[in-house]
């Protein structure tokens, strides 16, 4: 084990370089200053575009992780959020037991959260978040399960019901969903562009207004009509750049949520000295088939350490989720979202599990980061969900990263 943790931050060391940002005070002249400074504050406009396009891309979990007993996901996506992710599943929808208060709770964040946080850095700073995509390829996940152990269900093993500690580490290897990977230059390039040129006519029109119509900065609000004819002719001339902008911007969005993006997870759930440990590594590919409609497919090995009360279990798993969003308009950061879920995992010394899930995600309100997932999974074995081969759960998760987002858009 202490070998495969040295492993393990050896890749998280190289794949985490310290990306400084541009110092254009060490230009040799005034000319390459001024082109610095631009490139500079086209960074950061893009950057605010970044910020709210990666927050929606399809791909970012917010459930507790697959391994989780009480989670409503049987899917692992390839990413995380960039902030801090919170997610609280609670007992099942459709349990008997009055004294079922299972419960479990995680708490997922990335490398360039903490980065920002050791830095003293706001991590919503457009430009520091353009230049350090990086540390947006690292996520860390920690929390508590509970499992369902009611006496009055089908008999399971006791020590695969006590309580665990869920640990987990995300390793993102192709982060083509994130707009500003290479990858996605030329798109990120176009709308950096465009924003330019947006800037620029609008500054042109202001200029233009001001030069035309006398003091409209002071009674803008009481223009003859011949004015508002004057201040309309003015932005007519001008307001092309503008709608490329949109087109440029949506057009980028959609290319970029239908890349593919791949990882490889590894989480442990540990219990104390009357319970199982179990591993489990899984190579994770998520690929947009249309801007509402991803794919996500998972691959792995599974490892329950029986220590001393039983012969280890161990095999393969696998599994794939199609997530439709459901709400039409892009620009919103919380959809609905509707999955349709299935796994299997085979492993040495037990029989074949085969699950299929369908499962409905519900924002509560659009700025408030909070989601309830609902979900019905059926089972082929009834003890491995307690109950008679279908149950449902819900949860809640709060997503930071969103919240940003959705703030982002309304400036």
């Amino acid at each position: 084990m202490r070998k495969n943790l040295q492993f393990i931050a050896l890749f998280v060391l190289s794949v985490m370089p310290c990306l400084g940002q541009t110092n254009c005070a060490g230009s040799s002249d005034f000319g390459q200053w001024l082109t610095c400074k631009i490139d500079e504050r086209k960074t950061a406009a893009a950057g605010k575009v970044a910020l709210k396009a990666n927050a929606t891309n399809g791909t970012k979990q917010e459930e507790a992780p697959s391994a989780a007993s009480q989670t409503t996901s049987l899917v692992d996506q390839s990413s995380a959020s960039d902030l801090f992710n919170l997610a609280l599943h609670l007992a099942k929808l459709n349990t008997g037991d009055v004294n079922n208060d299972t419960n479990s709770v995680t708490v997922t964040t990335s490398a360039y959260a903490l980065y920002a946080a050791a830095n003293y850095h706001d991590p919503l700073d457009p430009a520091f978040y353009a230049t350090h995509r990086q540390w947006r390829r690292v996520y860390f996940t920690l929390g508590r399960d509970i499992p369902d152990s009611s006496a009055t269900q089908p008999a399971q093993d006791p020590h695969k019901t006590q309580t665990g500690t869920i640990a987990g580490i995300k390793l993102l290897l192709l982060d083509h969903r994130d707009i500003t990977s290479p990858a996605n230059k030329t798109a990120f390039d176009n709308v950096k562009n465009a924003m330019t040129r947006a800037a620029a006519d609008r500054a042109g029109i202001q200029t233009a207004i001001l030069t035309v119509v006398n003091g409209a900065d002071q009674r803008f609000a009481n223009l003859t009509s011949a004015e508002e004819q004057t201040v309309n002719n003015i932005i007519d001339a001008r307001i092309t750049s503008f709608a490329s902008l949109d087109d440029v911007t949506a057009n980028a969005v959609d290319s970029i949520k239908k890349n593919q993006q791949w990882s490889i997870n590894y989480t442990a759930e540990i219990r104390n000295s009357q319970g199982f440990n179990e591993h489990k590594v899984t190579m994770v590919l998520d690929w947009g088939l249309h801007s509402r409609l991803n794919l996500t497919a998972n691959a792995g090995l599974d490892i329950q350490d029986g220590k001393s009360f039983a012969p280890d279990s161990n095999g393969a798993t696998a599994a794939a989720e199609l997530q439709f969003r459901v709400t039409e308009d892009p620009k919103l950061t919380q959809p609905v979202l509707l999955s349709f879920a299935g796994n299997g995992t085979w492993l040495t010394n037990t029989s074949p599990v085969y699950k299929g899930q369908l499962k409905l995600t519900i924002p509560l309100g659009q700025k408030s980061g909070v989601s309830m997932p609902l979900s019905v999974t059926y089972a082929s074995r009834a003890d491995l969900i307690q109950e008679s081969h279908v149950e449902g759960r819900f949860g809640f998760t709060f997503d930071a990263q969103k919240i940003a987002a959705a703030l982002l858009g309304s400036k």
